[in-house]
């Protein structure tokens, strides 16, 4: 786990509760992305989601740092549960 992926998920820990992280580093350009589990998500649609990311993200890494952030799923635990997939073909 690089420097940059630590500092995310820090940062990711203390702006959302209960949060569970799925991130992971990319070797070859150093960009962290992945997803990101919490309940602090609930009735937020995507759009919001990303927006309190890009925030909290912002406020605390250099620019240089958040232009190595990759793409962040923002879910909620219930859209992690297997019944809440169960309309995706097998």
């Amino acid at each position: 786990m690089g420097k940059l992926h630590k500092k995310v998920i820090r940062i990711l820990r203390e702006s959302f509760r209960d949060l569970e992280d799925d991130l992971e580093d990319v070797p070859t350009t150093g960009c962290v992305l992945g997803t990101v589990i919490s309940p602090a998500f609930d009735r937020l649609d995507c759009k919001k989601r990303q927006e309190r990311l890009k925030k909290v993200l912002t406020k605390k890494l250099t620019e240089a740092e958040y232009a190595k952030v990759g793409p962040i799923a923002a879910l909620t635990p219930r859209e992690t549960n297997e019944d809440a997939l169960s309309w995706l073909p097998e």
